[in-house]
């Protein structure tokens, strides 16, 4: 598959021993995550990018008619990217086609865009986050061609494994063995005994759903709301703001 042959493709050059290991970043395997204008010629972007985490790129004259950028920088294409700077800004020089993944399309396209905003949302630019990338890819192919509810386990797949990348994993850390368990302003989850009361608006889930949910079990539609509700609450104790793509996609469910 598609997929795996892009992460087969970034095994082998990084056990290839002879592999050339320049000091510039050069031909690093990355995706867009977001591009906007910069000036009339030029663009600004953020990629994920296997070993440097999250980078943010100039491209000086990507949409100028000869540009070797020209019509590259796009969102869900593999592509190979070299670079040069030590500032936050980096200059791209060069970009190049690593791939072709299944296209995303409809409510899929829009959970790709979901995908993107949590990684800019939730990571350091500059932080490797060892796995990412292959998460990444893996979640990206998972949303391709799949029907609603393998979306949303795709997508309950990545929330999980990008909070564990980035040190916030949510996990029981009191009252194992409780009936219902609530969701702490810490990111993790605390035992409620029988007959406790919770704070209002606290939400509660029962031990087999929440056992379920951190044991990656989400075939059931009781353990896949779980993990909805449990990792959207555990995403927002990090954000500063609402994410933007979560509000589109709630809006058009409601169409």
């Amino acid at each position: 598959r598609a997929a795996l042959a892009i992460l087969d493709e970034i095994a082998r050059e990084a056990a290839d021993p002879a592999a050339d290991r320049p000091r510039r970043p050069a031909a690093e395997p990355a995706f867009i995550l977001h591009a906007r204008p910069w000036s009339e010629s030029s663009l600004v972007a953020d990629a994920l990018t296997l070993s440097h985490g999250r980078v943010f790129l100039v491209a000086k004259g990507a949409k100028r008619p000869g540009s070797n950028l020209r019509g590259l920088l796009t969102p869900f294409s593999p592509l190979k990217l070299t670079w040069t700077g030590r500032k936050e800004a980096k200059i791209l020089t060069r970009a190049e086609w690593m791939g072709v993944l299944p296209p995303l399309s409809g409510e899929a396209l829009l959970s790709g865009f979901y995908v993107n905003e949590l990684v800019l949302r939730l990571t350091r630019r500059e932080d490797p986050h060892p796995g990412l990338f292959a998460l990444y890819v893996r979640a990206l192919e998972e949303l391709a061609g799949a029907q609603a509810i393998e979306r949303q386990r795709a997508l309950r797949r990545f929330e999980a494994g990008l909070l564990r990348l980035c040190g916030w994993e949510v996990r029981v850390s009191e009252g194992a063995g409780a009936p219902r368990y609530m969701l702490r302003t810490t990111g993790d989850l605390a035992g409620v005994a029988e007959g406790t009361a919770t704070p209002p608006g606290v939400k509660t889930w029962p031990r087999e759903e929440v056992e379920d949910v951190l044991a990656g079990r989400l075939e059931g539609p009781q353990a896949l709301r779980a993990a909805r509700e449990i990792y959207r609450e555990a995403i927002e104790l990090r954000l500063e703001r609402p994410l933007s793509t979560r509000r589109v996609l709630a809006d058009l469910k409601h169409l």
